[in-house]
């Protein structure tokens, strides 16, 4: 970012400042300001018309009826331009700390609900430390994963997480019928990717074929996080599967008892 805007934003925010300002005191102390010499002017409090030279309680232009006479010397306050004068200082008092306000890192100061809504995919890092990556997405990712690993992501944070991971369009587990046409009475399932992660996991992959029992994946949680996976498990062959049967699996992610991700997938 350039000097050259950073100095318009600067002076950009100073200029909305003061114009803020000037609009605050208009409309909270002009009015004031401007009966300073006579204040006892006689006016309706309602639409603010001038009775100096008239009796009564009712005002002759609006119909207000005043209950108190000390409501006819109120001071007129315009409260809508008030508000809009407070929110142009917010904003205005923001540009003039631009210069300070962009030197600070922001990421590890964003909520992590924050943080989960900026990313699309979470890649698990090859190492840890792991080497940030220079693009945004890369450093949020980076962050969360350090949050993680010292257990200050919430049950529906780690939830959401394990989600970005494991249905991003590069997921790393993989899944698919490996049997091979010589075996007619078996069925084989083939397992690849990684599963690892900062904290111990299982992972319990059910094939929704009756008589076809679950299987167990477990990652302790090394301190790589690196947990590769390439198994081949064989089955009896169920009645009426085929090789080109299409085959649902129901995957269970879980972190000691907490369930924090389950999805149906079609292996082919």
């Amino acid at each position: 970012m350039s000097d050259d805007f950073i100095n318009l934003i600067i002076w950009l925010g100073a200029g909305v400042t003061a114009l803020a300002s000037a609009l605050l005191i208009w409309a909270l102390a002009w009015d004031r300001l401007r009966r300073f010499r006579n204040p006892k002017i006689k006016r309706c409090p309602n639409c603010w018309y001038t009775m100096e030279h008239l009796e009564g309680i009712v005002c002759p232009e609006c119909g207000f009826e005043v209950r108190k006479e000390r409501n006819f010397y109120k001071t007129r306050r315009r409260w809508r331009w008030a508000c809009l004068a407070i929110i142009l200082l917010s904003i205005g008092s923001t540009g003039l700390s631009f210069g300070r306000l962009v030197l600070i890192d922001w990421i590890p100061k964003t909520p992590s609900w924050a943080l989960l809504m900026t990313v699309e995919q979470i890649k698990l890092p090859s190492s840890w430390p792991p080497r940030i990556p220079p693009t945004f997405a890369g450093r949020v990712s980076t962050e969360l994963w350090d949050r993680y690993h010292t257990g200050d992501l919430s049950l529906n944070a780690r939830k959401k997480f394990t989600r970005l991971q494991f249905t991003s369009p590069n997921t790393p587990l993989t899944i698919r019928n490996a049997t091979p046409i010589t075996e007619p009475t078996k069925w084989w399932l083939d397992l690849s990717g990684e599963i690892g992660g900062p904290l111990p996991r299982s992972i319990i992959i059910q094939p929704i074929i009756p008589g076809i029992p679950e299987i167990l994946l477990y990652d302790i949680g090394s301190s790589s996080w690196i947990r590769p996976v390439h198994e081949i498990h064989q089955f009896d062959r169920p009645p009426n599967l085929t090789k080109i049967t299409p085959i649902q699996c129901e995957i269970r992610i879980l972190e000691g008892d907490q369930e924090i991700f389950r999805c149906t997938t079609t292996v082919q």
